[in-house]
């Protein structure tokens, strides 16, 4: 009997000691339409992101919740845990049941917070990201023959924007990674504007081969302004898909140049596939989406050839050597000519560039009947409730979660072109609680507000 439980007390001694060495080393999902499809696609499909949802369930502490990565090469099914490199890989690809077995090493996590993922072939990446009080321009590689995250060493370091699907892109043809500008964050300087991102308007591009930066030019402003506020993004092998403002772009990084749909209830279907709960991709020709909350498979066909070109420039090439010398002849061609020269151009207004005629800023019609209900509450002293605004929108009879992106998204929108067309810096729709429930928020415009905003609605 005494080696009976000498025998039951180590048995379950050495079960909880390696429980606790490899917690949730191994983790199973079932199976789905969603994910059969998936593995059965030979061309590249990029990384997919879901936020407020996760693909596989865990009981470990440190991994449950954490936002995940799911990511399709041409040989396996990978799951990544965002902020860390804690690196998931299916083993049983034809059962009904998956196992996804914990295939890295990696201890430190929280140091790549909205690093930009992608992969080429099987080699994994992650670019950039946030960790201890900044963000970063690594370029980090994994290796599995040490299971560990090894560091490409670059020729400088520049900063992404920190989110998940980041204008950043990667041309897998080409072996380029794209940068459209720098967004440094640095909480530990004394100048705020870095809390926010301070942003560099320089476009660039990594050789993946060389490991070098090359710098192409000077960005458009409007452009990262469209990127910045941009509702939803999305990766193609023909550039970045954009959703903004009710309407789909195409910024195609290697041609230098942007393309819109104009088909705006496409752009409105776009935008029904897509939310926080939902792993969406684009392939061939057509956008798959599977809503991880109601386990509901969809798709919408996108042509890309179908977007139009803008005739517009992402970029600026800088000076080189020759237009330099080109500027000084012409400058120094004459004395009088010069001084006629300046005398003229200061005559003349300045010239708008191409680009912001390109994108002239107006309110949309749903973000019109917004405003114009606020200003008439505001002459009455007023508030708005969410109800009264969900109505608006047209997501009354939608989901609370989709009811808050879509309030959150035209609030920023309408705060946004405000800033831009009045120049002034505090938001125009302000919220403030509900005196007759705590827990909830009413909306309002200044008086003062409300009357500058009728001239553009």
């Amino acid at each position: 009997m005494k080696r009976l439980l000498i025998s039951i007390f180590f048995t379950i001694g050495f079960s909880i000691w390696g429980s606790a060495q490899e917690p949730d080393s191994v983790v199973s999902t079932r199976s789905n339409p969603f994910i059969r499809d998936l593995l059965a696609k030979n061309e590249h499909v990029y990384p997919m992101f879901v936020g407020d949802e996760t693909f596989l369930k865990f009981k470990y502490s440190l991994f449950n919740g954490r936002n995940q990565f799911l990511i399709k090469t041409p040989g396996n099914l990978y799951v990544l845990l965002a902020g860390s490199g804690f690196l998931f890989v299916l083993e049983n690809p034809k059962d009904s049941v998956l196992r996804f077995k914990r295939v890295d090493r990696t201890v430190n996590l929280n140091y790549n917070q909205g690093a930009y993922v992608f992969h080429e072939g099987e080699k994994l990446y992650n670019f950039g990201g946030y960790g201890f009080w900044k963000n970063n321009g690594i370029l980090r590689r994994y290796n599995p023959q040490s299971e560990e995250w090894d560091v490409e060493p670059l020729s400088e370091e520049l900063y992404p924007q920190l989110s998940p699907i980041a204008p950043t892109w990667v041309d897998l043809q080409t072996q380029k990674l794209y940068l459209p500008y720098q967004s440094n964050v640095h909480s530990g300087l004394k100048d705020r504007s870095y809390i926010k991102g301070k942003i560099t308007d320089r476009a660039s591009v990594l050789d993946l081969k060389t490991l070098d930066w090359v710098h192409l030019g000077k960005t458009n402003k409007k452009l990262i302004e469209l990127l910045t506020t941009a509702t939803y993004k999305s990766n193609s092998t023909r550039g970045l898909i954009l959703l903004w403002n009710d309407e789909l772009y195409l910024v195609n990084y290697p041609k230098n140049e942007m393309r819109k749909l104009k088909d705006y209830a496409k752009a409105q279907s776009v935008l029904k596939l897509t939310n926080n709960y939902t792993l969406t991709y684009h392939y061939n020709k057509t956008i798959y989406s599977y809503n991880l909350a109601n386990q509901k498979y969809d798709s919408i066909a996108l042509d890309l050839d179908q977007f139009e070109p803008l005739g517009q420039r992402i970029y600026k090439s800088s000076f080189n050597l020759l237009q330099l010398i080109a500027l000084l002849m012409v400058s120094f061609a004459g004395f009088w000519a010069f001084r006629s020269y300046k005398k003229a151009k200061s005559r003349r207004p300045p010239n708008r560039s191409e680009e912001e005629h390109a994108y002239q800023v107006s309110f949309s019609d749903v973000e019109k009947s917004l405003l114009k209900m606020l200003a008439e509450k505001a002459k009455n002293k007023q508030t708005a409730v969410i109800t009264d605004i969900n109505y608006i929108l047209g997501v009354k009879d939608k989901n609370t979660g989709l009811q808050k992106k879509v309030r959150s998204d035209t609030f920023n929108s309408i705060n946004e072109k405000y800033r831009y067309l009045t120049k002034q810096n505090d938001p125009l729709i302000q919220s403030v609680r509900s005196e007759l429930d705590k827990r909830y928020f009413e909306y309002f415009i200044a008086q003062e507000q409300a009357k500058e905003i009728e001239q553009f609605i």
